[in-house]
């Protein structure tokens, strides 16, 4: 913490439950207001919940992983922003677009948005049903859930500009 001031980023790997906090309490102390890695690490995060707090907090999950889903679910359902797995592969881009604006939506109202492609196994599974049903591989399924969070994401930024980021997902991070 000495150098933080002069520090870019920091990389750091957790094997127990106390390193995420550990992890969680170096970035606040050091101003820290971007976040990369399990959905575990975002449990030990603490947004400012007061009043006068201008939190616009921006988190992305693209993880697909069993446990990062039952992590998702905890979450306040008006704080998750749902991708449409029915019309992802068709119309990413558009997808992304109305996402954004929900997520920009639900950020003015309560500080906070996470934007997800993966809310749950069954939301995975149609989607790579669905993409094979249209002829993809899953290479071209994965590009198409990718344009969708990254149009969501750019549009989001551009529209309230976050000032606290929480990533996780392999690509996605």
């Amino acid at each position: 913490a000495k150098h933080a001031d002069a520090c870019s980023f920091v990389v750091c790997d957790a094997i127990r439950d106390s390193h995420l906090a550990t992890i969680a309490a170096a970035g606040q102390q050091t101003g820290t207001s971007t976040y990369i890695g399990s959905a575990g690490l975002a449990g030990h995060i603490r947004l400012h919940d007061d009043e006068t707090s201008n939190n616009r907090i921006l988190g992305v999950v693209g993880s697909t992983n069993e446990q990062t889903i039952k992590q998702l679910s905890v979450l306040p359902d008006e704080y998750v922003i749902e991708l449409d797995a029915n019309r992802i592969l068709e119309h990413p881009s558009t997808v992304g677009r109305e996402a954004a604006q929900r997520a920009s939506e639900t950020i003015e109202t309560n500080g906070v948005a996470i934007l997800t492609s993966a809310p749950s196994s069954q939301a995975v599974a149609t989607t790579i049903d669905r993409g094979h049903t249209l002829g993809l591989e899953l290479g071209e399924i994965e590009e198409r859930v990718e344009t969708a969070l990254t149009t969501a994401v750019t549009d989001c930024w551009a529209e309230i500009d976050p000032n606290g980021v929480f990533f996780t997902g392999g690509t996605t991070a």
